[in-house]
């Protein structure tokens, strides 16, 4: 298990992994990432919980304010339980702040599992990519043979005391 979570700001520009000959976006349209981290976790349920604390301490470090710290880590856990059953062998999770908003991204390997059927209202499966759906301002996932990434965003608040 290896954890990243710079204490204070961090500024700088993202680097992206771009294919041969990829054009980056230009400089002013990059988001300037003001703080974050990421932790690497086996893809194991057992490890949701450590996946949810971690987002909850970056929060707290942050100063955000407790709804939003609430909000990250129900988003977290739905991405990290998803990864954990229908990933491979391990996943990553990312959060940082990049201007108004927080960012979240929950990697794991593995192919796409098949859609669930949600039919019977009182099942337990089904609905996690639809809660963060609801709790964010956008969502996207993007999927390889090889892996699979959630990556959701949302406006942030500012806790009171700082």
């Amino acid at each position: 298990m290896r954890i990243t979570l710079p204490p204070g700001p961090r500024r700088g520009v993202p680097r992206h992994r771009r294919s041969a000959g990829a054009t980056p976006p230009p400089e002013r349209h990059r988001p300037r990432i003001i703080q974050g981290g990421a932790l690497a976790l086996p893809a194991e349920s057992r490890y949701v919980h450590t996946a949810r604390r971690f987002a909850d301490q970056g929060a707290t470090t942050w100063g955000l304010d407790q709804d939003c710290r609430d909000t990250l880590v129900l988003i977290v856990g739905e991405l990290a339980a998803n990864a954990a059953q229908h990933g491979g062998a391990a996943m990553s999770v990312k959060v940082w702040i990049a201007g108004p908003e927080l960012c979240v991204e929950v990697t794991d390997t593995g192919p796409l599992p098949k859609v669930p059927d949600i039919r019977d209202p009182d099942g337990e499966c089904g609905r996690g990519l639809g809660i963060v759906d609801r709790l964010t301002d956008w969502c996207a996932i993007d999927q390889t043979p090889l892996m699979r990434r959630v990556r959701a965003g949302f406006g942030i608040r500012r806790s009171a005391r700082q």
